[in-house]
């Protein structure tokens, strides 16, 4: 059975910046001391009988103001079949914007870029050269994956009519669109009509990251695959799976299992054709494997 692991951070220590994953630094999870350790290593393995069919690299911070260098790092393993998606920072000036962009674009693995918005949503999007910078990233053929939490009210209108307005832009939403909250504050009604309301044919949802909601000791791990495969449920209910993706977020979800685990488990606990699609096929579509 083939896997495209559409989440993953292949990290270049000690040569990046990558100050989220010093010890001392913010996110201070429990548990960040495995995080670390598995960060160090290769590509990971996937468990007997799944096939690894390609990876997509996510930007890690290796360092933001050339996000370039991370690319060239990333492209100089080798990877047969390697997808990046390349940080952006969509606060610059228009022109360094398009110059940054220029710059990601000369690179083979690059197919989006990201700019993490937990907490600067409403300050990006009321730029006044917004449109332009989202129009200038849909002219390259690269899309956007946004990462936040969708149930802010604001949101969702925010993408639609983002959307409305570029008829050529796609979007990839990170971590079910649930990025930076805690599993106590997520409203299942909210997330529901957020998902509901988001539907559009160039709107993809990437399952992963759901660790993070949960850091904590060994005794999460299977509250973790209980949230997550209602986050799927939902998704399907709303999308159809040639929409949604499964993903595993390595290193990080080394906060509650190991990446063998972490497949094994989607492997026998979702049905097979429902596996295949979002575990490879929609992944294949989606970064044009």
């Amino acid at each position: 059975m083939n896997v495209i692991d559409s989440h993953i951070h292949l990290i270049a220590q000690p040569h990046g910046h990558y100050q989220w994953l010093k010890l001392d630094n913010a996110p201070h999870w429990p548990n960040k001391a495995r995080v670390v350790e598995q960060a160090r290593l290769s590509t990971p393995q996937l468990p007997t009988p799944l096939i690894s069919s390609g990876v997509v690299h996510i930007e890690a911070g290796f360092n933001n103001e050339h996000p370039w260098q991370e690319i060239a790092y990333v492209e100089s393993l080798e990877i047969e079949q390697l997808r990046s998606v390349a940080y952006l920072d969509f606060s610059l000036p228009l022109a360094m914007f398009e110059q940054h962009l220029r710059k990601l674009t000369q690179y083979q693995s690059v197919v989006g870029v990201r700019d993490i918005l937990e907490d600067s949503f409403d300050a990006t999007f009321s730029q006044k050269d917004i449109l332009d910078k989202f129009t200038m990233l849909a002219n390259a053929n690269l899309h956007f994956e946004l990462q936040c939490n969708i149930t802010l009210p604001n949101i969702v209108p925010t993408i639609n009519q983002l959307l409305s307005d570029v008829p050529n832009l796609r979007c990839v939403i990170c971590h079910a669109g649930i990025s930076g909250l805690a599993q106590k504050s997520l409203d299942w009604n909210d997330y529901e009509t957020a998902v509901h309301h988001l539907h559009c044919d160039r709107v993809f949802w990437k399952v992963s990251g759901i660790e993070m909601m949960l850091v904590g000791d060994d005794a999460e791990q299977e509250k973790m695959l209980k949230l997550q495969q209602r986050i799927i449920e939902l998704l399907l209910l709303h999308c159809t799976a040639a929409h949604v993706m499964l993903a595993s977020n390595f290193p990080v979800m080394y906060l509650m299992t190991t990446y063998q685990d972490y497949w094994h488990y989607w492997q026998e606990n979702l049905p097979k054709d429902i596996f295949l699609t979002i575990a490879y096929s929609t992944p294949k579509q989606c970064y044009s494997f």
